[in-house]
């Protein structure tokens, strides 16, 4: 089925998991996570591509899958949320509560959602968003703080023309930093105007701390493009790693992965924002470059 494309990976995974789904590449497509499932060996996630219109679409895409690890010290949770605002699906890792989970707070037709992680009050943190189900609507980050309880993520849907709508979407969230013999790099890329290096704001990398920019025009050298962005994991090009990205802001906006590559010591990832009709905005956006090292 054109869109819909399943992606096998090897299982040995503790318990259940969390699937966070990005668009790659320069189309205005948008992709999401239909479904995943176990079956005998393996772990299948069904992923749905689809243009602005919301027509089923081929598409390339990142994808990262974030399993129970509950023998490791993490301090992290997710949860499948239903678009009623209920979560079937939570679990959290926190040793300072360990029994605690997660919390949705919903107002029926309001297409915002307001997800707690009890206890998880690192000084850092990173939400990812994505979307879940069979339809065309889209999530993404309103808000992401620490209050007194834990760390406290607003998510708002959209319909694929941008108009808040209630909608499922999956959610998972990192305090502090990576599990062991895992690295990469988080932050949140709060200078939407910016043209030079800055580091990204709420960061944690198991190297130095990421950065960002505007992207320079490549036939303007003195310009800068609008809403395509550089972020730059320092020190991370020796290890490999995929990234992940998730539009921020009180708007419909949306961001992606356009392409990732090492660049001498770093690796350096291209993120393009784009409004609700596919034109190019300067956005906001919450990134993670998930690693595996020694």
């Amino acid at each position: 089925m054109p869109g819909l494309g399943p992606l096998d990976q090897p299982s040995g995974l503790v318990g259940g998991g969390i699937v966070q789904v990005t668009a790659n590449g320069t189309s205005a497509n948008r992709c999401r996570v239909d479904d995943w499932f176990r079956t005998p060996g393996q772990l299948e996630v069904l992923v749905l591509c689809q243009n602005l219109a919301g027509a089923v679409a081929d598409s390339r895409f990142t994808l990262l899958y974030q399993s129970d690890e509950t023998t490791r010290a993490l301090h992290t949770g997710y949860a499948w949320v239903t678009s009623d605002g209920s979560a079937p699906m939570p679990w959290q890792a926190n040793s300072s509560s360990p029994t605690a989970l997660n919390t949705v707070t919903h107002t029926a037709g309001s297409g915002l959602y307001t997800v707690l992680f009890p206890g998880l009050t690192a000084a850092v943190g990173n939400a990812q968003v994505t979307g879940q189900g069979t339809g065309s609507t889209y999530c993404k980050l309103r808000g992401v703080s620490v209050v007194a309880a834990g760390a406290q993520v607003v998510v708002a849907c959209h319909t694929e023309t941008g108009t808040l709508t209630d909608a499922a979407f999956n959610i998972s969230y990192v305090a502090g930093g990576f599990a062991h013999n895992h690295g990469g790099a988080y932050g949140l890329a709060n200078q939407s105007t910016r043209t030079t290096w800055y580091t990204l704001g709420n960061s944690f990398s198991s190297r130095d701390l990421p950065q960002a920019r505007r992207a320079p025009n490549p036939s303007s050298p003195t310009t800068f493009l609008t809403g395509v962005y550089e972020v730059r994991m320092v020190f991370q090009a020796s290890t490999g790693g995929n990234p992940i990205v998730t539009a921020l802001g009180n708007n419909g906006n949306t961001c992606q992965v356009e392409s990732w590559s090492m660049v001498g010591s770093d690796a350096v990832a291209r993120v393009a924002c784009r409004t609700p009709t596919g034109t190019a905005v300067n956005s906001q956006f919450s990134f993670l470059y998930s690693t595996r090292h020694d």
